[in-house]
């Protein structure tokens, strides 16, 4: 177990690392839809300068993206074990993550795609994962209305009532409204 969660992290870093520099890459090729571009302020000055909006937006996303990640691992390898178990399988897992939230899998995508399109600091990067999130929340009110209910029937309806969260829980909601609002601010100072 140990040294899975030492590959899973090892492995996180490294993808949060490339994303880091293709988020990089991006955001000085289009200028013209930057975020916060008429509010620069230089912290570092010298050889290389480092501003400030830009640092933020790269170390919160890149954070972001690795903790998102390094989750996704551990619950690929939680729905792992209790898909190839013999004596349960097509089991609802209720502990861990699904204890807390009715879907984890989807919530921890969200969150790569918000982190990585927030590392670019692009208003058009923000509509893609508008347009992202869309769809996986669409993604997964069919499955839960045309494959989890029936597949389940009562135990499924029964752990709805238990978990009414499907994604996020209160905390996250909170940290996700404050993000948003960076956003915003971001595209009001474009």
């Amino acid at each position: 177990m140990i040294k899975n969660k030492i590959l899973f992290g090892f492995l996180s870093f490294f993808l949060t690392c490339g994303a880091f520099i293709i988020a990089y890459m991006t955001q000085s090729e289009y200028t013209e839809f930057i975020l916060w571009s008429s509010f620069e302020i230089i912290i570092i000055s010298g050889i290389i300068n480092i501003y400030l909006w830009k640092f933020l937006h790269l170390f919160t996303g890149s954070i972001i993206f690795f903790i998102s990640l390094y989750q996704c691992f551990i619950i690929i390898r939680i729905n792992q074990e209790v898909h190839i178990a013999k004596n349960h399988p097509g089991k609802i897992i209720k502990e861990g993550y699904y204890g807390k939230v009715r879907h984890p899998m989807t919530a921890r995508f969200i969150f790569i795609t918000f982190s990585f399109f927030f590392m670019m600091r692009s208003l058009l990067g923000f509509l893609i994962f508008l347009f992202i999130l869309t769809l996986l929340i669409g993604i997964t009110f069919y499955e839960e209305k045309n494959i989890l209910i029936p597949m389940f029937e009562q135990d499924y309806k029964q752990y709805m009532i238990q978990v009414k969260e499907r994604f996020f829980t209160y905390n996250v909601k909170f940290v996700i409204l404050l993000l948003l609002c960076f956003i915003c601010f971001g595209i009001v100072l474009m």
